[in-house]
């Protein structure tokens, strides 16, 4: 699938209630000449515009999606387009791509997605992971201004900030203050992963999950993060996920990897019916904690197993330290070693990307969310949270939980596509 071509359609957002329509319109036909030159050797079907707010075009695989819709931003800086992805044949306007292209188009209209894929084997390994980070990546990148926007790009591409502040015609000094607070490695690293995604992913995957069990060994920084505090909350998520957890968190000691980090421990069942509910663990404690780095393995533990999670071995604890090391390393947030290959670093990314996601989010906004994801209404999270129905709906809409909802509900696909329901 990975080899077939893809039919892209870009649609302007709220088009008619532009006031300069027009002016819009004639910039996306500059932008789109711009974009056939660039990447002549890549399109099949030059971008041309349909419906006078509308714009399609046809790429030869998925490879250079990534920096291709990136450099339309970047281009397009001040016009809000979504996209929509369809892959296979393309005859004009018809044929089986530009049908995937309208439905994926019109999904992403729908849920308010940035971009989105559609094809007949939704449920593919591969086209699962190319979609989730399409939606990861730019959900993220939409919360960084033109400025940002342009120097992340241009670092994705391989410039340094000194060349970059050459061609703003500013200081190193100020592209620096840009990129504060951006994860802009993680985002880099997005990239090389996504263009040697055909090279590197793990279709088997039959040896996911090894073990019964699920180690968690987290490091949080004592600078940022108040010990009681800390106490309080991993004795709060004992409680409330007691029924996935097999040994409880405990805060253990100062961390091997930094002595400025406090670590903790908890052990968890490796049962895909607790997968989910896993996810939801870890969006709460990065919303949560602060400057956390969380290493997770999967495996069995060879010593007695105890309530709280210390003093016990086996492969479970070996693989989230070893996880826990390359954070530090790589200084990103999440790590997993589920595979002992090189798909461990394909999930990992996609793992780190999602939880930049979720990081975007303020405390109320954090807060509707998780009370969302426990199936309360909006009535019922109005009165938990004290605000009008109206106030909820608009937190609710600003996290982007229908985005949210899609891309958990993927991410389990991903690692349990192929796996019996009923473990």
């Amino acid at each position: 699938m990975l080899d077939q071509p893809m039919v892209i359609i870009g649609d302007l957002i709220d088009s008619r209630k532009l006031e300069n329509r027009k002016e819009i319109q004639n910039k996306l036909n500059a932008v789109l000449e711009k974009v056939n030159d660039k990447y002549m050797d890549s399109i099949i079907v030059p971008f041309k515009v349909t419906l006078g707010d509308e714009f399609v075009g046809v790429f030869k695989s998925y490879q250079q999606i990534l920096e291709l819709l990136h450099y339309m931003n970047v281009k397009f800086a001040g016009i809000k387009i979504r996209y929509g992805i369809g892959y296979g044949v393309f005859e004009e306007y018809k044929g089986q791509g530009y049908k995937h292209a309208l439905k994926a188009i019109e999904i992403a209209k729908k849920n308010k997605f940035k971009v989105h894929i559609f094809t007949n084997n939704v449920k593919s390994n591969s086209f699962i992971m190319i979609n989730l980070f399409l939606h990861l990546y730019f959900s993220i990148l939409s919360n960084y201004n033109r400025r940002q926007n342009y120097i992340i790009y241009q670092i994705v591409n391989g410039k340094t900030q000194k060349e970059i502040a050459d061609i703003l015609e500013t200081s190193q000094s100020s592209i620096s203050q840009s990129l504060d607070k951006i994860n802009w490695a993680l985002l880099v690293k997005t990239n090389e992963i996504f263009y040697n995604l055909k090279q590197n992913i793990n279709t088997r995957r039959k040896d996911i999950y090894e073990g019964i069990y699920i180690a968690f060994i987290g490091a949080i920084s004592i600078k940022a993060n108040d010990e009681g505090r800390v106490k309080g909350l991993l004795n709060s998520f004992n409680e409330k996920y007691s029924d996935i957890i097999r040994s409880n968190f405990i805060l253990t000691s100062l961390s091997s990897e930094d002595d400025n980090f406090y670590e903790f421990q908890g052990l968890f069942y490796n049962k895909q019916s607790h997968f989910v509910k896993i996810l939801y663990l870890i969006v709460e404690l990065y919303s949560e904690l602060q400057n956390l780095y969380l290493g997770i393995g999967t495996g069995d533990i060879v010593t007695k197993i105890k309530d709280e999670a210390i003093g016990m071995d086996g492969t479970a604890f070996y693989r989230a330290r070893e996880a826990l090391g390359i954070c530090f390393l790589e200084q990103r947030q999440l790590e997993v070693k589920l595979f002992n290959n090189s798909s461990d670093n394909i999930y990992s990314i996609l793992l780190s990307l999602f939880i930049e996601y979720i990081q975007r989010w303020s405390h109320k906004q954090s807060l509707a969310v998780r009370y969302k994801q426990r199936g309360l209404t909006q009535n019922e999270i109005k009165e938990k949270m004290n605000l009008s129905q109206s106030t909820v709906a608009e937190h609710l809409q600003r996290a982007g939980w229908q985005e949210y909802d899609f891309i958990i509900d993927n991410i389990y696909d991903l690692f349990y596509l192929d796996k019996n329901p009923n473990k």
